[in-house]
């Protein structure tokens, strides 16, 4: 029996001290962020690599994992973090990204995601 491998994807719910969630909008939709494991990387060194690349948050506190589950197309492991930061001000994004927001569950509703049960876990 041939087991199947997964690409990871990590990503981060961020939260500030005021209780607010980072998003980031990439295209047309709202993301949280964080991207794809490196085959040589924890996945926690590889969650805050890709948080330094994305938003240029360095200061982040890695409490536990959130949610994992399957991609739409089965083939992609997705992981997500909560985390906390209190850099909410020093967002430097990526060329990926357009824009940022720190939200609340209310606001969240107002955005467009990429996978609408992002909304669930703000």
């Amino acid at each position: 029996m041939q087991h199947k491998t997964f690409k990871v994807n990590l990503h981060a719910l961020i939260r500030n001290n005021l209780g607010q969630t980072l998003i980031l909008k990439r295209g047309d939709y709202w993301v949280l962020p964080g991207g794809r494991l490196e085959d040589d990387q924890s996945p926690e060194a590889g969650l805050r690599r890709e948080l330094r690349e994305e938003t240029g948050l360095e200061d982040i506190v890695v409490k536990n994992v959130l949610d994992v589950g399957l991609s739409d197309s089965k083939e992609t492991l997705l992981v997500i973090f909560e985390c906390e930061s209190k850099e909410s001000s020093n967002i430097q994004l990526s060329s990926e990204h357009s824009e940022f927001a720190w939200v609340t569950k209310t606001d969240a509703n107002t955005y467009n995601f990429e996978f609408e049960a992002i909304k669930e876990k703000i």
